[in-house]
């Protein structure tokens, strides 16, 4: 890889660092039209925007490693998305399963901390299973909504738009956090090209949400 390709890489990696803004900034102007589902959504995006923006700060102002921090964003994101869906399916078998599946979640990530990789590397393992989680609860969703047929435009729900993005990003995802333990860290390029990628799913992923807030919610139990 040329070095001059590697410098645009890895700018498009740091400005990934801050793609949550954009979807920030449409919860603050939309914050009173939103529902309570909705909202839940934007204080994780708030808390997640927090973890990011303090992960960069412990790079440029302290030069300290931030992956301590990554095992924090998972263990907040991960149960919070999957909480999320309580408002979607109510009081249906699987809404009743899903704190189950995010309080076991959050175990994993813990043990995989203590006993695992360690809280100075890249939890792929339990970020691997968070994929594997939010895209077949994402999957879940589009099933669940055409059996139950009371959407009439799904491009203007809410609930659609937050599971494509999870079903686009976590799955093309998957991949990268399985495999990453197994590249050698002289790869360096080869390890540049897979945050790439990553960055432009982190973009994607937060245009995505910030569509989905750009809806209204009529499908959440608690919103009738």
């Amino acid at each position: 890889m040329s070095p001059e390709l590697s410098a645009v890489l890895y700018r498009l990696v740091n400005a990934s660092n801050f793609a949550v803004l954009p979807a920030v900034l449409v919860l603050a102007l939309r914050w009173k039209r939103l529902s309570l589902p909705q909202r839940w959504f934007g204080r994780l995006l708030l808390a997640i925007a927090v973890i990011q923006l303090s992960a960069v700060a412990l790079i440029v102002f302290f030069q300290q490693s931030n992956m301590p921090l990554y095992h924090a964003y998972i263990a907040l994101e991960g149960p919070g998305l999957l909480l999320l869906y309580r408002y979607r399916l109510g009081n249906t078998p699987a809404g009743r399963f899903v704190p189950w599946v995010a309080g076991s979640y959050v175990v994993v990530v813990m043990v995989n901390v203590w006993w695992q990789q360690g809280v100075q590397e890249l939890p792929s393992l339990p970020r691997s299973l968070e994929a594997l989680l939010l895209c077949g609860l994402a999957l879940y969703y589009m099933r669940f909504v055409f059996l139950e047929r009371k959407v009439m435009y799904l491009a203007q729900s809410f609930w659609f738009w937050l599971s494509a993005a999870l079903l686009l990003y976590f799955s093309a995802n998957l991949m990268l956090f399985l495999f990453t333990n197994t590249i050698p860290e002289a790869e360096t390029d080869l390890f540049t090209g897979i945050w790439a990628i990553h960055a432009v799913l982190n973009f994607i992923l937060y245009l995505i949400y910030s569509v989905a807030l750009l809806c209204r919610d009529r499908e959440s139990y608690s919103s009738f």
